[in-house]
């Protein structure tokens, strides 16, 4: 009922059908469901409600079939987009004041990563490793093509939070939580070795940025984010937006170590991220299931653990693991008209 009302608040989209299909894709428990009818209806349908700009043209794009979003060249290849996010390659650090506090503490993360590179830690040949909350390991493929050796140890990611690979790093987890304004719920060390090559690819999703912090072995090392390049520097912090495609290189005779991490898009708003955080829980639940379903755990085993897993609605996860909705929608690139196309469907909302 709720969603119809809030369909009938669009005015020209009277599909109501598109809108249960948006919500039920996500297999959202009674909890969640609750929480995104009441958003659609309170913030999505009220178009006065600034702090649910995004939000709103998110659902018009996933029921509106003329509805056109414009993307940059370099994003088209990002499997999620969100129309009207604004699209900046590099981020001026000086945006962010916790940018500085945050780099102080180098030396806490160096102590911590080279511990977890001396045990060994970190997964190889382009894997990494997730462990299942019943405390199953699973080797998954970064899906990237690369050349040398490229090597992660991810600690936070998708929405739920890994107790034993957190015991390795907790003071990194104490700080990211702590210092990091609006902390997507994703961290993970990374390292690649000399004459190494991450070729282009492109992010999942535009409604995160990516930080960098370089901490170790970084002369020679450099990395292009379409047509801009940055070359790396030990405690430089930089933030870029990784739905432009990019690539990396390590052409320095030292093994380069950095620590990543991510934050939502500054355009969000508070509301908005509690929205998105539900949405991309629930969806990290559906993979869980199909990687129990993968390694052969007992059905009865994995309602249990999913049924622990209850959705937490006010801190942020990381990014989800699915297409928010299968579709076959074209995200259209026109980098000329790409800023007043975005801003053309924006002052649509002017016209409902």
């Amino acid at each position: 009922m709720l969603i119809r009302q809030s369909v009938q608040q669009f005015r020209k989209i009277n599909d109501f059908d598109h809108f249960e299909r948006v919500i039920n894709y996500h297999q959202l428990n009674d909890t969640g469901r609750q929480f995104v009818e009441k958003f659609i209806l309170e913030k999505i349908g009220d178009l006065d409600n600034k702090n649910a700009r995004v939000a709103r043209e998110w659902l018009r794009w996933q029921i509106d079939d003329d509805y056109i979003f414009y993307a940059q060249d370099d994003q088209v290849n990002c499997a999620v987009m969100t129309p009207v996010l604004r699209a900046k390659k590099f981020w001026d650090k000086k945006e962010f004041d916790w940018v500085d506090e945050f780099v102080s503490y180098q030396d806490v993360f160096i102590k911590e990563m080279e511990s977890l590179y001396n045990q060994q830690k970190f997964s190889k040949n382009g894997l990494y490793v997730e462990f299942l909350p019943n405390g199953t390991q699973v080797e998954r493929n970064i899906g990237i093509e690369y050349q040398g050796a490229w090597n992660v140890f991810q600690f936070l990611t998708r929405g739920y939070q890994d107790d034993t690979a957190q015991l390795l790093v907790p003071e990194t987890v104490k700080i990211l939580r702590s210092k990091v304004k609006r902390f997507r719920e994703h961290a993970t060390y990374s390292y690649t070795t000399p004459n190494s090559h991450i070729e282009a690819h492109n992010g999942e999703d535009n409604k995160r940025l990516r930080v960098i912090l370089p901490l170790i072995g970084t002369e020679g090392s450099r990395m292009r984010v379409s047509d801009e390049w940055v070359y790396h520097q030990a405690g430089n912090l930089f933030i870029f937006d990784d739905s432009f495609e990019h690539e990396v290189w390590n052409e320095g005779n030292s093994t380069r170590l950095i620590l990543i991490i991510d934050i939502w898009h500054p355009d969000l708003s508070d509301e908005e991220i509690q929205f998105y955080d539900v949405l991309e829980k629930e969806s990290y639940k559906m993979g869980l299931i199909q990687r129990y379903y993968d390694k052969g755990i007992d059905l009865d085993e994995q309602e249990r653990i999913i049924s622990e897993l209850a959705t937490n609605m006010t801190e942020p996860t990381a990014e989800y693991e699915q297409n928010i909705l299968t579709s076959d929608k074209t995200v259209y690139s026109d980098t000329a008209n790409a800023d007043s196309c975005k801003q053309n469907e924006i002052d649509k909302l002017q016209d409902l």
